[in-house]
């Protein structure tokens, strides 16, 4: 605060203190400062009596050195401090900056803002942590005898990417960097000994490096089944390794490969509904083997409808007659239809189960039981001559919740959904 005397005529009339205020220090753009580069740091000077931008000149002294800043008005900002003035970004850049000094003081970069004029004033004391750039790898290890490609990104201390960087393997250029920072290098190693990269500074002493290990290959091929075809009689299995296949069996049957690779694709057949157990055997290049049963389970297919006509075998689960005016079709017809099958022998009852809905009958028994309630029947569920369960046809179907159509003696009974 300051203070100023009030006279009038020689007369004191009172004192009134006035509020000293200095210049807001705003950081614009980076945040730190990356050893071994000429960094650009951008603030602005604001007037906190209206957030103006002030356009003054200003000095830095940094780390002993006095280093000066001209501030420049060619970027544009793209945000107002209010409704009537836009904000424009002075760009600052240092020169002779002593990293190392600021690196061994607790790694910040102490900077004293100083507003230059006919009256200095000493605005703010910045501490700009100090950082070292990043080279990072992906992967960080390869495999020896492995074709690898290594991406190697190159970033500041803000991670921004640095950009036409000249990086070097054992002394020889790789290339430079993109304009993302990155560089895709093609490894095949031939030893245990690590790859060592390293990328250029603004200074010849300065180098960023990234240590890329290398190891023996110890891993097995592996298989994975892709898809199972629709019709649940087929498989596609991928085989892959991180090297090189080098030999497989399906169920001892050899997988062609024209030449040795990393991958291959095998189709198995002859599957069945529920578990099929598959034998994988396969080496590799390095004589790394992989020797597995692989478990494909595979869902009984539902169809939509089941057609047939009476005095017709249905394949091998019996024929269809007519008792009276009702239909009487084997048991397990409509297990196509995706419709649960129990049989108990000794109470010699069928029980069939269809989301929510359960239907009990009983061989001899013209009651049946839909959902814990009695049904009558018009005729009663037997054992055929060859020992087939039959049962009503359009009381099961119905009572599934099924649509059960037939017209006469010699068309087709259709039960859909």
């Amino acid at each position: 605060m300051g203070e100023a005397k009030i006279e009038d005529a020689g007369k004191k009339m009172g004192e009134a203190k006035i509020e000293v205020l200095k210049p807001v220090v705003s950081m614009t753009g980076a945040k730190t400062i990356t050893n071994g580069f000429n960094n650009k740091l951008e603030f602005q000077l604001i007037d906190p009596r209206d957030n103006s931008v002030m356009s003054n000149d200003v000095k830095v002294e940094v780390a002993g050195a006095l280093v000066t800043y001209v501030p420049t008005f060619d970027q544009k900002a793209g945000e107002t401090l209010d409704s009537n003035k836009e904000v424009w970004t002075g760009t600052y850049y240092t020169k002779e900056v002593d990293f190392e000094k600021a690196i061994k003081d607790e790694k910040e970069l102490v900077a004293d803002v100083i507003m230059d004029g006919d009256n200095s004033v000493d605005v703010k004391v910045l501490a700009i942590p100090i950082v070292e750039g990043t080279l990072t790898a992906t992967p960080e290890h390869v495999i020896i005898g492995q074709a690898t490609n290594i991406t190697l990104t190159y970033t500041d201390g803000d991670g921004n990417p640095l950009a036409d960087r000249i990086v070097k393997l054992n002394g020889d250029e790789v290339s430079k960097t993109d304009e993302d920072g990155k560089i895709l290098y093609s490894s095949s190693a031939t030893s245990s000994l690590a790859l060592v990269f390293e990328a250029e500074t603004d200074y010849d002493t300065d180098k960023v490096s990234k240590k890329v290990s290398s190891k023996a290959d110890t891993e097995g091929p592996k298989v994975e089944v892709l898809s199972i075809s629709k019709d649940g009689k087929s498989a596609t299995l991928k085989i892959t390794d991180n090297v090189r296949l080098h030999v497989t069996y399906i169920n001892g049957e050899l997988v062609e490969m024209k030449f040795p690779k990393a991958d291959a694709i095998h189709v198995v057949t002859g599957l069945v509904p529920g578990i099929n157990k598959v034998e994988f055997l396969s080496a590799d290049t390095n004589f790394n083997y992989t020797e597995q049963t692989i478990e494909i389970e595979v869902e009984a297919p539902v169809i939509e409808k089941v057609e047939f006509t009476l005095n017709n075998a249905v394949g091998d689960l019996g024929t269809p007659v007519k008792i009276g005016t009702t239909s009487m079709v084997p048991a397990r017809l409509v297990e196509e239809l995706g419709v649960s099958f129990a049989w108990d022998a000794e109470s010699q009852t069928v029980e069939y189960t269809y989301g929510e809905t359960t239907v009990k009958l009983t061989v001899d028994s013209k009651t049946g039981i839909v959902n814990g309630e009695n049904v009558p029947l018009s005729e009663a569920p037997y054992l055929n001559a060859q020992g087939r369960l039959m049962v009503p046809v359009r009381m099961v179907g119905q009572s599934l919740g099924f649509d059960v159509k037939w017209t006469s003696d010699d068309a087709p009974i259709i039960i859909s959904k």
